[in-house]
């Protein structure tokens, strides 16, 4: 409460152990105690114990500006369990103080231990010192160099006291180029920019930091080097004679150059009179305008003057003899100087060339003069030398008029005289190929060929005129000797199928090639070479081809005989038996013969004879091979009833009325029951009616005959394997 007092008790016991003390409280306002007993456990404490450590030197020592750090380092646990408190209040277990002050410093921490220290603290100081470090070294400016020029010292200033080491790098790995020295002279020659690094150092160990970077940088030098020609194209001139000098540069350029003579002179050309023998050297120095770095190279020439002319003489030889060659031919000149060869002097033909043998091909024919001089080299001092050459150029002989297309001839016909009409004087000589070849006859016009093949034949004709010219151009000359024909299949594509008909088929297939094709004329006037619709005779054809060849063909065209059928026997049909017989035979036509037999007007078998047929209208159609048709008389196969109790059962069958109007009954009484089919047929064997087949023993049926004409009627009774006649006789 608020008028209580607390009170506290302070144990007298110490060292490690547990002690149990009774408490008792009395209330201010009661006199009854408040008893409580409290127990405390007292447990050993374990020794604070830590290190001092820095990131510099073990003197300690550090250079200015280096980063310092300082570390507590416990001896047992980690730095998480203890309290830290430095003189600058940080309580980190690490401290990083700034070292741009020089001179020594003690750093203080106070470290508070743990539950295990039972919280006792501990005070400990550390030392460093800061030494001085030099500073960065300072480089002036460098500029720029020509390449091939003096590679300067480059130099750098900085703390007095302070050496320089010069790198050619930044990083560890740089390489030290010099070292305890403010100069360095690099020995770069070629074009580019080079970078060096100089650092300085105290004699404490500190050095700058960071390296300072020298730059030199070397520019390529353009390369100008003077020539100097001379107008002549030589360095001997002679006595008197002027020369100009030209100088250019090494691009063959003047423009934007500058050009210095050894007079003074600044042209870039310079004038020579040349008015003393004897050997001169001039030299100009040429320089590119507005380039900074150039490498200068002077050029120089020496000039030769030699003494007065001499006179030159010559001749112009030719391969033409008698100086004349044909239109079409060349010919070589060559100047023969008198004295040395045509190497020792400058050649020169009106055209230009310069060449001391060349050829030369007229394009005309009539006279041509060849002009050239001779002239001293420079410096030869020779007088020049005008030579000419008269060439005649002959024609060669040409065909005049036409070239004939073609000559020909036909089968049988000897070969023809080949001509051609060509120029005056001409001869003609005969070949059997364009180039080379055997000369089949000389200097003929006409030529008569000899060993001709039939087909085209080509020989080649070569002129030659009185003047010895040739034309060396063959000209072809053809003669085509038409074949004799020869059929290539019979002229009869297709004979006459029947006799009679029109359809026969002619067709003149020629087996040669000729040139122009054929025409066809038959005898009846025709002209094409297919004829169709023909009947039967002869039928004469004249081809004609080329120049006016004719040859004659005939075709004959046969028919076959006309077909015919005999009849050479003819049998009834006994009782409705189906034993009537027809015997035939077929001539004419074109064998094999193809037969179809029609019986009361349907289709009833297809060979030569018919045995064994029931009776009836009967006629036959016969085809042979190429389908001609021949239909027969109609042949009647009557029936003939001989008897009719043929059948065992026959009296067992009853028809009543017979004779009838048309309304009849049948009754049976068989002994067994049978398959039985009524039919009713006429006596030329047509069925009038049929019904359909039934089991019968005992029974009646009928029969309607009232639509049918008068007549004698046969009730046809089909049992399986035999067959029961009633003869009916119907009136009306």
């Amino acid at each position: 409460q608020q008028d209580e007092h607390i009170r506290y008790y302070v144990s007298p016991f110490k060292g490690p152990g547990t002690r149990t003390t009774k408490l008792v409280f009395i209330s201010v306002n009661s006199t009854i105690p408040y008893r409580a007993e409290v127990t405390i456990s007292q447990k050993a404490c374990a020794p604070l114990s830590f290190s001092l450590s820095t990131n510099a030197s073990s003197n300690p020592n550090i250079c200015q500006g280096t980063p310092l750090r300082i570390e507590v380092n416990p001896s047992t646990g980690s730095p998480s369990d203890y309290g830290y408190e430095w003189g600058n209040k940080s309580t980190q277990y690490f401290l990083q103080p700034n070292t741009q002050q020089l001179g020594k410093q003690s750093f203080r921490v106070t470290v508070t231990g743990n539950e295990n220290q039972c919280y006792a603290k501990k005070t400990d100081s550390i030392s460093v010192t800061i030494l001085a470090r030099p500073s960065a070294p300072i480089a002036p400016t460098l500029a720029p160099i020509c390449q091939g020029e003096t590679t300067p010292t480059l130099s750098v200033s900085s703390t007095p006291g302070a050496n320089i080491r010069w790198y050619d790098g930044l990083g560890s790995n740089a390489r030290v180029l010099l070292a305890n020295s403010n100069f360095y002279k690099p020995n770069n020659s070629l074009p580019g920019v080079y970078t060096y690094y100089a650092e300085a150092y105290n004699s404490n160990g500190c050095i700058s930091e960071p390296r300072t970077p020298v730059r030199l940088t070397i520019n390529a030098s353009e390369v100008v080097e003077g020539v100097i020609s001379t107008s002549s194209g030589s360095t001997t001139v002679c006595l008197n004679t002027p020369l100009r000098l030209h100088a250019t540069s090494n691009t063959g350029s003047t423009v934007g150059y500058s050009f210095t003579w050894g007079d003074g002179s600044n042209n870039s050309f310079f004038d020579i009179k040349n008015s003393f023998t004897g050997t001169n050297t001039y030299t100009v120095t040429v320089t590119k305008n507005n380039t900074q770095c150039q490498r200068v190279i002077p050029a120089s020439i020496s000039i030769t003057t030699n003494g007065p002319d001499r006179v030159i003489s010559g001749t112009i030889q030719s391969t033409a003899p008698n100086n004349s060659i044909c239109i079409g031919n060349s010919v070589n000149l060559t100047v023969k100087p008198d004295l040395g060869t045509s190497s020792d002097y400058i050649i020169k033909w009106e055209d230009g060339s310069t060449l001391a043998n060349r050829p030369f091909t007229p394009p005309t024919t009539g006279t041509f003069i060849y002009s050239v001089t001779i002239s001293g080299k420079p410096g030869q001092c020779l007088s020049e030398k005008s030579l000419t050459y008269r060439l005649n150029v002959l024609g060669k002989p040409e065909v005049v008029g036409a070239i004939p297309a073609q000559f020909t001839a036909c089968p049988e016909q000897s070969p023809p005289q080949l001509s051609l009409q060509a120029s005056e004087n001409a001869s003609l000589d005969w070949y059997n190929a364009l180039n080379g070849g055997t000369l089949l006859k000389a200097n003929a016009n006409p030529f008569i060929p000899s060993n001709v093949n039939t087909g085209e034949n080509i020989y080649y004709v070569q002129l030659r005129g009185a003047n010895g010219c040739t034309n060396e151009k063959r000209i072809p000359i053809k003669l085509f000797m038409y074949p004799k024909l020869t059929l290539a299949s019979s002229l009869v594509e297709n004979t006459i199928s029947c006799f009679g008909e029109k359809d026969g088929i002619l067709n003149v297939n020629i087996k040669e090639n000729v040139p122009g094709g054929f025409t066809y004329a038959w005898a009846d006037g025709f002209t094409a070479q297919l004829r169709l619709g023909l009947k039967a005779g002869n039928y004469p054809v004249t081809v004609s081809y080329g120049d006016k060849c004719k040859q004659s063909f005939t075709a004959t065209l046969t028919e076959p005989a006309p077909l015919e059928i005999s009849v050479i026997k003819v049998g009834a049909d006994t009782n409705l038996l189906g034993t009537g017989a027809i015997d035939v035979t077929v001539t004419g036509g074109t064998p094999p013969y193809f037969y179809e037999w029609i019986r009361n007007g349907v289709p009833y078998g297809k060979s030569q004879d018919l045995k064994r047929i029931p009776a009836g209208n009967y006629h036959l159609e016969v085809y042979d091979a190429k389908y001609c048709t021949i239909v027969g008389q109609t042949i009647t196969i009557q029936s003939k009833i001989t008897s009719t109790q043929d059948h065992p059962w026959t009296s067992l069958v009853k028809i009543a009325p017979n004779p009838t109007n048309g309304l009849l009954n049948v009754s049976l009484d068989l002994p067994q029951s049978v398959s039985i089919q009524p039919e009713v047929i006429s006596p030329l064997g047509v069925t009038i009616f049929k019904l359909p087949r039934r089991q019968l023993q005992k029974g009646s049926f009928e029969v309607n005959l009232e639509n049918h004409p008068s007549g004698v009627y046969f009730l046809k009774l089909n049992l399986i394997e035999s067959t029961i006649i009633k003869r009916i006789l119907l009136v009306h």
